[in-house]
């Protein structure tokens, strides 16, 4: 009786150990994507003040004739 209940103990530490080490993959994976997706975000607000700032009539110079 007593081996039994040890036994399922150790069984659902082993499984919990292995689910563990299969989250930790996922958010390594998840940590990696963030990165990239952070380094796009930049690249398109970059680009985005970029456009902005070529559209802006403000910067746009008056013709010397005015």
């Amino acid at each position: 009786m007593e081996e039994d209940r040890v036994l399922r103990l150790e069984e659902k530490i082993a499984w919990l150990e292995h689910y563990v080490r299969e989250l930790d993959g996922v958010i390594q994976q998840l940590v990696g994507q963030i990165g990239t997706l952070k380094g796009e975000l930049v690249e398109v607000r970059e680009k985005q003040n970029a456009l902005e700032d070529d559209q802006n009539p403000s910067s746009y110079e008056v013709p010397p004739h005015y």
